[in-house]
């Protein structure tokens, strides 16, 4: 009987955690939470622009999640790397971030959606649209890696 239980519960763990993978690119299943697997320090490795990848320097250069739902997002702007800090979170389904950035001026603001593709401890695919309706889709791998 005990081995049986031990069974059914182990049986329960695996297809609840089946169920919850929501990404499209995967993974199939993991073990380390959601919010461990953001919170780190991302650069982008491909970025593609309207389903292009694009060459140069990046729009987004860097986004570090930090666990306690602050970010501080790296913008590059006719050559010039700008900084936004402010505060990121999951949607309700966890499916996205949204984040809310504001510049070291105040004057500018970024407010943005970011719908998750992939999320891996060491790589993350995300995409969203901004105001001029470009559809951007980002591939990023930790700073340290």
């Amino acid at each position: 009987m005990k081995k049986f239980t031990i069974i059914a519960l182990l049986a329960l763990f695996v297809v609840t955690g089946l169920t919850s993978c929501k990404y499209e690119d995967g993974p199939f299943i993991s073990f380390i939470p959601k919010v461990e697997r953001v919170a780190n320090t991302w650069v982008v490795d491909q970025e593609f622009k309207n389903d292009t990848l694009t060459t140069g320097d990046h729009y987004v250069k860097q986004i570090i999640f930090y666990k306690e739902g602050n970010c501080s997002l790296t913008l590059t702007v006719i050559g010039f790397d700008i900084l936004y800090t402010g505060d990121w979170a999951f949607t309700d389904d966890k499916s996205a971030i949204t984040i809310a950035v504001v510049d070291g001026s105040g004057f500018t603001s970024v407010n943005e959606t970011y719908t998750i593709l992939r999320l891996k401890e060491k790589e993350m695919w995300v995409t969203y649209t901004d105001s001029d309706n470009v559809k951007w889709t980002l591939h990023m791998l930790p700073k340290d890696a």
